[in-house]
Order: C-alpha cells, then sequence, then structure tokens
C-alpha cells in the first residue's frame, strides 16, 4: 500500500474495527450484558440466586434464550425463595 493509500484508508480501519466491535455485541446479547457467552450467563444466575447449576440449566433450556435476561431471571427469583 502506498502512502497515500494509507492516509486514506487510516480513517476507515478504525471505524471499520469499532462498527465489527458493535456488531459482535449486537449478535450477542451475552456480550453487551458483560458475559463472554451463555455458559457464562447462566452459571452466574446460579450464584446469584443460590440455584443449583441443574435447575438454572433446565429453566433455561425450558425457557428458551429469547428469555435469558426477561423470564429466567424472574423465575429463578420466584423458585429461589421457595428454597
Amino acid at each position: 500500500m502506498t502512502k497515500d493509500e494509507q492516509q486514506t484508508a487510516a480513517p476507515y480501519s478504525h471505524t471499520t474495527q469499532r462498527n465489527l466491535s458493535m456488531s459482535n455485541q449486537a449478535t450477542s446479547p451475552y456480550l453487551s450484558h458483560g458475559y463472554p457467552n451463555r455458559e457464562v450467563y447462566l452459571h452466574s444466575l446460579a450464584r446469584e440466586y443460590n440455584v443449583a447449576l441443574t435447575s438454572v440449566l433446565a429453566l433455561a433450556q425450558l425457557l428458551g434464550p429469547s428469555e435469558d435476561f426477561d423470564g429466567l431471571p424472574a423465575e429463578l427469583e420466584d423458585f429461589s425463595t421457595f428454597l
């Protein structure tokens, strides 16, 4: 790449990296909530609500990923009050 091409591309390379980073967060709700993946998130819920991991995993499977940040924590909160 010539010096002129580098100067022309330089402003865009940073923008592209930022957009890719934002794109990864947009595709992973776990990343946007501070977790690297669903597994780590579910483990953290088990600790937070003091519920056995097997129970969290079973409930997560029943509800599906679409409820991971809404229905699942609500159900775990209710569930933990009965323990």
